[in-house]
């Protein structure tokens, strides 16, 4: 009831609809594994087994059968009490036969009162808005002063909420909302009414069982394309204008529509299992809320409701929403205005209403598949513009990361050892920079290699979302093929990013290629703090060691950390794994110099029969606000048990003390060197995993 015909398109975006989609292995697997009468059909039976229940196509269709009941009962014409805030196509499914009236639903009960004592109301309607049911206490307040007839709009809860009815209390539902099926409501009502007409259906019924017959294997087929082919999808745009005419709504003209023999048959299986749809619908809405706020929209404007997610609007959110729309996902400022409402005091609190909030229709439809589908398209339809400059080695040193974790692998000093050709660029959005990098030019097999190892923006400085970020990604990769052509661009971000295409996932695949993971201190919290989260047998260590006595000596100058790098040198030979190369290392140390990154060596001794003796030693690196573990040596002493835990607790210490916010343990690999990742893990740190690798060709 929510889409206007006129405004249906196809597009080129992600497969939303107000129904599930049909998915014929799920469907299998819950009809197989599901008990009998599990179905929402056996669940309203059972939940309204001492009231009626009437199935009709639409809760339109069971709107018109209650105003007959009470028009017939009143022999005249029925005045009815909605909410101003309300589907207009209900409306004018009805407008021929009764009058409307009106309440303010941002003061519902004394507008209802008011109301109430001015005109005579044969009906009242009160509306469970997306499934939120927050109406208990204007029902129990109303029903002391209103002994008309009270209709409970549920259309959009999944299941029953309301168990008792009296006689003059209905309950609207519409379950073709929420269940794979073309068509589909109830009304229930109490076992002292009678609503059925005795009227005769005037055309012929064989024809209009072959036609719903017809249309529901159509509407099966369009569901399984769907979810075949998630990138075509039926979409109404966002109106700006609220009143803007609606294309003519038709209804059957017989009084009682039955329900198609399909739909039926389908919401009596456990296709239509409540509990499994239920969940569903759960882990739907939260992958739909995890989109709003990768997108940017902050967490205190998100409502979740029964039937979807409501948006509290901003007007920072427009042009995002408005992508988000056109790439394919139904966002309605729900309901469009009906022209009535011009005509009473209501209309600028109902219009402020429908300017106030959007809502996104979210259901069992959507899925991870989609929403990395839509991920792509909002990237790819970014309206924000990021210029990349490049610059001279000067101005790059200058851009600092105060705030948020960096990596030296962007260093300058590093980046000239790394290779013979660089550039350095900065990244800026108008006049305010969010970030720089550097690409590194190598050559191998004769193949042109154009490298951007753990690029970082600015993101906690200037609060960028993960949807700029990767915006900010898109286009970079789109300047860096202007700016270098021939060459495969390998690109490593440090956020995680949805650029990724069939290439990229298929070489991560053949060559086993993981992101780089590691794991991070927060150093802006207390020592206590950070002795405290450790795991207790980490922390056992360190203070059994601190009993040892030992000396721990740092050292900054060339000499003391040569003499370290070639021990580790050694120590990779005798081992025979795979490490930072020392040559790199030293040709590092003496790049550094410019101060933009600092090594410094911390190493433990103790005395023994009057010698000093070397027993372990580590190596880090302080590079803007990070500091990062690089390397360590051990000496076989029987005093070295204790040593790794002493020495990288000094360095935590020394990094807190210079000013540093983070503390990088250096990579933690559980497959490749499990020994070092639980002894990293035993900090307890938090796990950060760098963005998916990229290759592109230039």
């Amino acid at each position: 009831m929510l889409r206007n015909n006129i405004y249906k398109k196809f597009v080129r975006g992600v497969g939303i609809s107000t129904a599930p989609l049909l998915n014929i292995n799920q469907l299998w697997k819950s009809n197989k594994n599901c008990k009998k009468n599990s179905s929402i059909y056996h669940r309203i039976k059972s939940f309204y087994k001492d009231q009626n229940i009437h199935w009709t196509t639409s809760s339109t269709e069971s709107l018109k059968l209650i105003i007959r009941f009470i028009s017939k009962k009143k022999k005249g014409k029925v005045v009815l009490l909605f909410p101003s805030y309300y589907c207009n196509e209900v409306l004018e499914g009805i407008n021929k036969l009764c009058n409307f009236e009106f309440y303010d639903i941002t003061d519902s009960f004394y507008s209802i009162k008011n109301k109430l004592e001015s005109t005579h109301i044969d009906a009242l309607i009160i509306c469970n808005y997306f499934g939120g049911e927050e109406n208990n206490i204007l029902i129990n307040n109303i029903k002391k002063s209103f002994n008309g007839i009270i209709i409970y709009d549920n259309a959009h809860s999944q299941v029953p909420n309301i168990s008792l009815l009296i006689e003059n209390e209905f309950i609207l539902m519409s379950l073709y909302k929420h269940y794979p099926i073309r068509e589909g409501a109830c009304l229930i009502y109490s076992k002292k009414l009678n609503l059925k007409n005795n009227k005769k259906i005037s055309k012929n019924k064989l024809y209009f069982g072959f036609k719903n017959i017809f249309l529901d294997f159509l509407f099966i087929f369009k569901k399984i394309v769907s979810e075949i082919f998630p990138n075509i999808s039926r979409v109404e745009l966002l109106r700006n204008n609220p009143f803007e005419k609606s294309y003519p709504i038709k209804y059957s003209n017989h009084n009682e529509p039955n329900i198609s023999i399909i739909s039926k048959l389908i919401i009596k299986s456990s296709i239509c299992n409540y509990q499994i749809v239920s969940d569903l619908n759960k882990y739907s809405r939260n992958l739909m809320l995890k989109l709003l706020l990768w997108i940017g929209i902050k967490k205190t404007d998100l409502i979740s409701k029964g039937y979807g997610i409501e948006i509290l609007l901003r007007d920072e959110y427009i042009k995002v929403l408005d992508i988000l729309n056109k790439s394919g996902l139904p966002i309605f400022r729900w309901p469009t205005l009906n022209e009535s409402i011009k005509k009473t005091d209501l209309y600028q609190n109902t219009f402020n209403l429908w300017n106030e909030k959007l809502y996104i229709i979210c259901n069992s439809s959507i899925s991870d598949a989609k929403i990395n589908h839509l991920k792509k398209r909002l990237i790819n339809k970014s309206y924000k513009i990021y210029t990349f400059h490049k610059i001279t080695e000067l101005d790059y040193s200058a851009i600092h990361y105060q705030s948020d974790y960096f990596s030296y692998l962007q260093s300058a000093s590093y980046i000239k050892c790394y290779t013979k050709i660089y550039y350095f660029y900065k990244i800026n959005i108008g006049e305010k920079n969010i970030g720089k990098f550097a690409v590194c030019i190598k050559r191998k097999y004769g193949i042109k290699l154009i490298i951007l190892n753990r690029i970082k923006l600015k993101t906690n400085e200037y609060h960028l979302s993960n949807f700029e970020i990767n915006c900010v990604y898109k286009q970079l990769i789109e300047f860096i093929k202007k700016e270098f052509s021939r060459g495969i661009l390998i690109l490593l971000t440090m956020e995680s990013n949805n650029l990724g295409n069939f290439v990229n996932y298929n070489f991560n695949r053949l060559f086993k290629f993981n992101p780089y993971k590691t794991g991070l201190l927060d150093l802006t919290k207390s020592l206590e703090i950070l002795n405290k989260n450790m795991k207790g047998r980490w922390r056992n260590a360190l203070k059994n060691g601190l009993k040892l006595k030992i000396n721990t000596k740092i050292y900054t100058d060339q000499k003391n950390l040569f003499k370290i790098f070639d021990l580790y040198d050694n120590e990779k030979k005798k081992k025979k794994y795979k490490g930072i190369k020392t040559s790199l290392l030293k040709e590092w140390f003496s790049k550094s110099k410019t101060k933009d990154l600092k090594l410094i060596a911390f190493n433990a001794c103790k005395t023994f029969e009057g010698q000093e003796q070397l027993l372990g030693s580590i190596v880090i690196c302080i590079h803007h606000s990070t500091a990062t573990y690089l390397l360590a040596v051990n000496k076989k002493y029987k005093e070295t048990k204790y040593v790794s835990n002493i020495l990288l607790w000094e360095s935590i210490v020394y990094s807190k003390n210079y000013g540093c916010s983070f503390f990088d343990l250096g990579g933690i690999d559980s497959i490749k060197t499990p020994g070092v990742a639980l002894f990293k893990l035993g900090l307890n740190p938090e796990l950060h995993i760098d963005g998916n690798f990229l290759l592109n060709l230039t």
